[in-house]
């Protein structure tokens, strides 16, 4: 599994966006919540990052965002 792969991305993304609340997460996603659950614990095995501390999930919701603009910036039209 990718710490950055595009569905993990997309389950951290969605979690903080939802107050960290992992039953929308599922629900918003399709997916069941021991799924959103897993992809969450394996990313923070990975990663180090406790992402129920709030000051660990506001700086992977910046570095989400961050990448975000860039991917933005770098795909956009000149």
């Amino acid at each position: 599994m990718s710490i950055g792969g595009d569905e993990a991305g997309q389950v951290r993304c969605r979690y903080l966006t939802l107050g960290m609340r992992a039953d929308l997460t599922a629900e918003r996603m399709s997916v069941h919540h021991n799924t959103v659950r897993y992809r969450l614990r394996r990313y923070e095995e990975l990663t180090g990052i406790d992402l129920r501390d709030p000051n660990h999930a506001l700086e992977a919701w910046w570095a989400l965002q961050r990448t975000r603009i860039d991917h933005t910036s770098t795909t956009a039209p000149s």
